[in-house]
């Protein structure tokens, strides 16, 4: 079976077992798959079980799609408007690039993550989760750290724009 796992809908009344597929509450949420038997369609999945076509009666009738977060166009100024700041910082603009990155969350837990497209963290041991955030502080270096720095490391700097 194939699923598109970022298509989802919720169950809004109930819907019976049938001869081929298992009930589903009020309240479950319903994965897009594609459906093998009889030449196929676009049917709804809760975890790995088949429910109902996707444009049967229980399909349109009983669920309806939950829109993705991202269609709302103020989601990210929400999140990133509580980004830290501080005198001196950078800002980064994420373009799904691999990172290495240590995590460490409220409720105490460390963890380490290496991934593609980190946008989003959940924590195992609470399940917080939060957005990644966009700025870096940056630590302004005294006479001794910059001269150590500058053995091992390349200072980059931006250009200025003269007028």
């Amino acid at each position: 079976m194939f699923k598109i796992d970022f298509m989802k809908y919720k169950v809004i009344k109930q819907i019976p077992q049938t001869s081929e597929g298992i009930s589903a509450k009020v309240g479950d949420i319903l994965t897009v798959g594609w459906y093998n038997q009889d030449g196929g369609c676009w049917a709804l999945y809760k975890n790995e079980d088949y429910v109902c076509d996707l444009g049967s009666r229980y399909g349109t009738h009983h669920c309806e799609e939950i829109k993705p977060i991202i269609d709302n166009k103020d989601i990210f100024s929400s999140i990133y408007s509580q980004d830290f700041k501080s005198e001196s910082y950078g800002w980064i603009q994420w373009k799904g690039t691999d990172v290495c990155m240590d995590i460490h969350c409220k409720c105490g837990h460390f963890g380490h993550i290496d991934a593609d497209f980190f946008y989003c963290y959940k924590c195992p041991k609470c399940d917080r989760k939060y957005a990644v955030g966009q700025n870096v502080k940056l630590i302004e270096l005294n006479q001794s750290q910059e001269e150590y720095l500058n053995q091992y490391h390349a200072f980059i700097s931006d250009e200025i724009e003269v007028d």
